[in-house]
């Protein structure tokens, strides 16, 4: 079989882009081990009885005659002027890897109950995202605050932080509007963006929420029902773009807030669920262990690829000196030993020296020892010959020209 020379190129392209392919699979492999796993919970009703509850704190309680949570006492003390209620996440929740600066997507939902029978009520519930330093409902009092801050403040200080979506009931001189709305604020009474609430808290009815983070756009999604047209219940919702990272710690508490004041209400929680789930991966460069991105194959070619660097390294029985400086020493050996050369073996220019995925997680899993590599790596113009006809079957447009 003979090649033109167009072929020939062609061929020399896709060789490229193998050699590319083969770096990309080296740059997944040798990811960090992750410090926490994406969580989930939920809870499609309340009881005293249920083995996994969420942890409540202050004025919230279990009414196991209507499987819900009181966040707010209502009537039932009519001496306590204002009061706090919390339910919130068993454990801390990972919102994103500090390591690689890979954050998550998360999903919430929600149905609960505002009512009061007064003219005058407040003050509404809040969906939040808190540092662990959040103070304790005790150390917190009612009014406009939902329970994350103290009333009468405008904005809080350094010592904790939190992101919460609001639904506000009772009119505040801070408040964007003198009717109910729902807002986010950021460690604030104040909100960041905010719509009309057509609710009608004189009723004692369920309403849903739904809050989406996407990762990909840091755009947080908020969807939720309010009276509609003949007491119908209609969907609004509104997006508000922001990046958790410059606000929160990586790992939060989840939980939903209420609070009273002067004013009456009572808030109920009757079901809720949280999952997180990993979004986007990060930039390469602060993806991979050695902290080196690979070489596009359009790049100079007496430029050094990452696999060779690192299999150079290997052969010189360094391995370990393509740890990301960024790391600081803070890895365990083994495991980046592991990473590093099974990212070899997976990346070998040999295809017949490749290992099975069976063979990848038993490495990975310190089930077998490492393989013994070639000292240098082998060189794609030994195996060209090799290449080609392995290409050949798989691309139409390679042709012989007698």
């Amino acid at each position: 079989m003979k090649l033109n020379n167009s072929d020939i190129a062609k061929l020399d392209t896709m060789v490229h882009i193998f050699c590319y392919a083969r770096e990309t699979i080296l740059l997944f492999l040798i990811v960090p081990l992750a410090h926490a796993y994406p969580v989930s919970f939920h809870y499609p009703r309340f009881s005293k009885n249920s083995k996994d509850q969420p942890k409540l704190e202050g004025d919230a309680a279990i009414v196991d005659s209507d499987y819900v949570i009181r966040l707010t006492r209502y009537l039932a003390d009519p001496d306590k002027a204002s009061g706090v209620g919390r339910v919130r996440s068993p454990e801390l929740i990972k919102l994103y890897d500090n390591i690689t600066n890979q954050l998550y997507d998360f999903s919430a939902k929600f149905s609960f109950i505002i009512f009061s029978n007064h003219s005058k009520h407040g003050d509404g519930l809040a969906f939040f995202l808190a540092s662990s330093k959040l103070p304790t409902t005790n150390q917190i009092g009612g009014g406009g605050g939902f329970g994350l801050m103290n009333a009468g403040e405008i904005a809080i200080n350094s010592e904790y932080s939190f992101v919460a979506v609001e639904f506000d009931t009772h009119y505040n001189y801070w408040d964007p509007t003198n009717v109910n709305h729902v807002g986010v604020i950021v460690n604030s009474v104040v909100s960041n963006k905010h719509v009309e609430w057509s609710a009608d808290v004189s009723k004692r009815k369920f309403y849903h929420c739904s809050i989406e983070y996407s990762s990909r756009n840091k755009n947080l999604n908020v969807s939720f029902t309010g009276k509609g047209f003949n007491e119908e219940q209609e969907e609004q919702r509104f997006s508000h773009t922001i990046d958790l990272r410059e606000y929160l710690p990586e790992d939060v508490i989840v939980g939903i807030s209420a609070s009273t004041g002067a004013a009456d209400e009572e808030h109920m929680l009757r079901s809720w669920s949280f999952s997180t789930r990993y979004g986007d991966a990060p930039e390469k460069k602060n993806n991979i262990a050695c902290g080196k991105k690979a070489i596009h194959y359009q790049e100079l070619e007496d430029e050094v690829s990452l696999v060779e660097w690192v299999w150079e390294l290997y052969g010189l029985k360094k391995i370990i000196a393509a740890a990301d400086p960024k790391l600081c020493g803070q890895f365990d050996v083994k495991e980046l030993e592991y990473l590093l050369v099974v990212g070899l073996w997976c990346a070998n220019p040999d295809n017949t020296s490749r290992p099975s995925i069976k063979k990848v997680i038993k490495a990975l899993n310190f089930e077998v020892p490492l393989p013994i590599l070639p000292q240098n790596m082998p060189s794609l113009a030994s195996l060209s010959a090799t290449t080609s006809e392995q290409f050949l079957p798989v691309f139409p447009f390679f042709r012989s020209t007698g």
